[in-house]
């Protein structure tokens, strides 16, 4: 479908889609039915753990029209006409329901999916501080904090989203630059950086160090 591009950066939010219309049918499942542009047809929406299910129903009897579920490249215009409308449908409903995710989640799902990480979150006075180990020796190699700004630079204010990567030395030394790289928050300034997680990164460069820290980490 046209519409999975435009999710890799989204995220759902379950308040967005009740105001939009949809009800909640489990603890993460929420369904909405709509009507399509082609008379007599609605799509039935299904959003399961931040999961997109579209099935296409024909009206009054309600069938399913099940030549939607065939191969994209099966099928003739008409059923072409029907995913035209869908997608139409659901763009809408991503517009509606869906927000950009910040930093820090694209982050969690780098690591999720590039590394295999099961985010920890070891202190309960701390919920907003999670813990990223190596597969293999369960070595810490990156620690995600939220913060006051201060922290870091008195100049600052608000609170902040911060990684903290092991590095080499001396490319420690050729990053710090007191506006996206800084000392190492609470751990060793020598071996680790802190990183601000804002819309100042560069992912690319984000995501190769903490390539980087994770082989460090796990030798």
């Amino acid at each position: 479908m046209r519409y999975l591009d435009s999710l890799v950066q989204k995220q759902f939010i379950p308040s967005l889609a009740l105001k939009f219309g949809f009800k909640k049918t489990g603890p993460e499942t929420f369904e909405i039915n709509l009507p399509l542009k082609t008379p007599d047809f609605e799509v039935q929406i299904m959003i399961d753990h931040n999961e997109i299910k579209l099935k296409v129903f024909e009206l009054p009897e309600r069938l399913e029209y099940l030549p939607f579920n065939l191969n994209e490249d099966e099928g003739g215009s008409f059923v072409n006409q029907i995913r035209s409308d869908v997608d139409e449908v659901v763009y809408q409903v991503i517009e509606s329901c869906y927000q950009l995710k910040d930093y820090r989640e694209r982050v969690f799902d780098f690591v999720r999916a590039e590394l295999n990480t099961k985010l920890e979150t070891p202190w309960a006075k701390h919920p907003e501080f999670y813990v990223m180990k190596t597969a293999n020796r369960q070595k810490w190699y990156g620690l995600m904090m939220r913060i006051s700004y201060q922290l870091l630079d008195p100049q600052q204010s608000g609170i902040v989203d911060v990684l903290n990567l092991k590095a080499p030395p001396l490319k420690i030394v050729d990053l710090i630059d007191y506006q996206t790289f800084y000392p190492a928050y609470h751990m060793n300034k020598k071996h680790w950086v802190t990183v601000v997680v804002d819309e100042k990164i560069n992912l690319k460069q984000l995501q190769a160090l903490i390539r980087q820290s994770y082989q460090l980490v796990e030798g």
